[in-house]
């Protein structure tokens, strides 16, 4: 087992400062989609009053859908709620912390005397007698009342958090949590086990254990199945929808019991599912998924939902907080800055259901039409997951452990943290990364000199770079690593990174036998028929002289960054970066004709993905 620790990195973030095209993406979304999404959706709350009122999804005004009541409506609510809280963590601005704020007083209201928390009646309530998605409602509320109460300190919103969790807990004291919809009912358990950690109060580590050890077995049996050498997608050849993606949040809780209990198994049995799924069902774009599950083909066909690309990233960062592996941080950068970036629509409010590798963009409210709920025009799953899918970067932007402070994001911005002696400080982050790899970080607002150790990320793709000391040394630095920088700093001190940028590839198999996917850094690039008239079919890409790309910004023509690249008739292909590519409804491609040199490496389930250049993963 890699994992060495159970000392958990921690988000330090409190303001990410952010500038450039990840600024206006997030912002964009902000202003069109966060502030007002529950004044113009009033059933993200009004089902629930429903609810404490005697109703249910079934009589109600708000649940309803133009093909009956909307299974997943109760989720709504608590995963917006955690995209708030990220958000606020992202910008902390007056505006976001009222929306917050305003979403908990509605919850508050809403919830019933013994705690519910959901849209259901007596008799249905958390599964009833033929089993819903009841369960799953309360761990995604429950679960984005904790992340306010940690972002913000809003202590309400933890006791209403436990609350919920009680009133689970008195439920399922006499009775299986199997009741049907099981790959949802389990994920409780995490919210048990975070609550755990938050209070020290015994029963939500009792029920915890409870639901791993006793009720897993019953169904999925994940954990003994991983410990057996079995890779995720494998389940569901034994049992049908225990690998859907669902099941990504039950598997969190493994991560949690480890750093609690210290038991061995959590952590073995957690690693082994986050690497069979990084071999398996990671795709070229950096999302998660093949028609909602783990397949073991990352060149499968099926959507490549927004949802189980948020529960990828989720998987991530408790991976790297245990693992503090640099090359986990480099798969976050690529799902975050191609599918979950590339995953909103023109005008920044739309999310998609589907962001597919080849194909076009279109908004959840055109895919997922048949949830359309008059009460809640703009919300389904995918959607209601949006400002997380947008925000969780501030959790994983800059963390800190005991042996010093870790530095993941580059993109132009300013991170508000706080150093181990409890100083406030800034790191200013200057240059134009990922479109060209020069970066500056500067240390400002540290009042009083302190030493500690800086740990900076050298991307596994990065071969060849170079850092600047703040003393003026330069040294080579090792790609797929955290480079040490321990020092006294001081305010002014800065480093310099240079990134090597050099193009790379995954040589595609499979139905892609004879494509290939070029990456520019962190950046999967695309062809799009809004910028390059000439069909992929009808270009090969000239692969012996596009190592050193020059990139333009793409600011002034609606993308991120722009290069043109040589092909073998002579002429030269416009591609632009994947979260761009389609956002005007165009189609585009990833896997392209390439005419590749010899000397690459092919893609292998017991390595990393060809992206980041052969370099294997830790010692598979």
């Amino acid at each position: 087992m890699s994992i060495k620790t159970r000392e958990a990195l921690k988000s330090i973030v409190t303001d990410m400062g952010l500038t450039g095209f990840v600024r206006d993406r997030m912002e964009g979304h902000v202003r069109t989609w966060a502030l007002d999404a529950m004044e113009k959706n009033p059933g993200v709350i009004g089902s629930l009053l429903h609810a404490r009122k005697g109703g249910n999804p079934y009589n109600s005004p708000f649940g309803i859908g133009v093909k009956g009541y909307v299974f997943d409506h109760n989720e709504y609510a608590g995963k917006y709620l955690t995209g708030l809280a990220y958000l606020y963590a992202a910008s902390p601005r007056e505006d976001i912390l009222r929306v917050g704020s305003e979403l908990v007083n509605a919850l508050e209201e809403a919830q019933c005397p013994d705690g519910y928390l959901g849209v259901h009646g007596e008799g249905d309530r958390l599964g009833g007698t033929y089993g819903n998605w009841d369960v799953w409602g309360h761990y995604h509320v429950g679960y984005g009342l904790i992340q306010w109460y940690k972002i913000t300190g809003n202590a309400k919103a933890l006791s209403m958090a436990a609350a919920a969790a009680d009133c689970c807990i008195r439920y399922f004291s006499d009775r299986s949590y199997a009741v049907g919809s099981e790959f949802t009912n389990y994920s409780i358990c995490h919210l048990y086990a975070l609550l755990y950690q938050e209070t020290n109060e015994e029963k939500y580590l009792k029920e915890a254990l409870r639901v791993v050890e006793q009720e897993w077995p019953k169904h999925g049996d994940w954990m003994n199945q991983a410990l057996a050498g079995k890779d995720f997608w494998e389940i569901e050849a034994k049992e049908k929808n225990m690998a859907r993606w669902e099941a990504l949040h039950s598997i969190l809780a493994l991560s949690t019991l480890y750093q609690i209990t210290g038991e061995p198994r959590y952590g073995q049995a957690f690693e082994q599912i986050w690497r069979s799924l990084l071999a398996g069902d990671r795709h070229n774009t950096g999302g998660f998924s093949s028609g909602e599950r783990a397949v073991g083909n990352p060149y499968a066909q099926g959507a490549i939902e927004t949802c189980c690309c948020v529960a990828w990233l989720a998987l991530c960062l408790d991976y790297l907080r245990l693992s503090r592996d640099s090359r986990v941080a480099d798969e976050m950068e690529l799902t975050y800055f191609n599918t979950l970036l590339g995953s909103l629509t023109q005008g920044l409010r739309e999310i998609t259901y589907d962001t597919p590798m080849n194909g076009t963009k279109i908004p959840t409210q055109v895919s997922l039409s048949q949830f359309f709920c008059k009460s809640t025009p703009d919300f389904n799953c995918c959607q209601a997951n949006s400002c997380r899918a947008i925000g969780e970067v501030s959790q994983w932007a800059a963390m800190s452990g005991s042996e010093g402070i870790y530095l993941n994001y580059y993109a132009p911005c300013t991170l508000h943290i706080r150093t181990l002696g409890g100083q406030a400080v800034s790191l200013e982050i200057s240059g134009n990364y990922p479109v060209n790899g020069n970066v500056t970080i500067t240390l400002k607002e540290l009042k009083e000199p302190e030493r500690f150790c800086l740990f900076l990320r050298i991307p596994s793709w990065a071969v060849s770079s170079t850092v600047e000391a703040a003393d003026g040394t330069q040294r080579k630095v090792h790609a797929g690593s955290y480079e040490p920088m321990d020092r006294t700093w001081k305010e002014g001190d800065s480093i310099r990174l240079t990134l090597d940028m050099t193009t790379h590839y995954w040589k595609g198999e499979d139905r892609f036998e004879g494509k290939a996917s070029v990456y520019y850094g962190p950046i999967l690039l695309a062809l799009d028929s809004h910028y390059e008239k000439t069909g992929a079919e009808d270009t090969e890409l000239d692969g012996s002289r596009m190592m050193r790309l020059s990139p333009q910004d793409g600011a002034d023509q609606g993308c991120w960054l722009k290069a043109n690249l040589p092909a073998t008739n002579g002429k030269s292909v416009t591609l632009v970066d994947f979260a761009s590519a389609g956002i005007g409804k165009t189609a585009y491609t990833t896997w392209l004709n390439v005419h590749l040199p010899d000397n690459l490496f092919l893609h292998d389930k017991k390595e990393m993905p060809i992206w980041c250049r052969g370099i294997q993963f830790m010692d598979l």
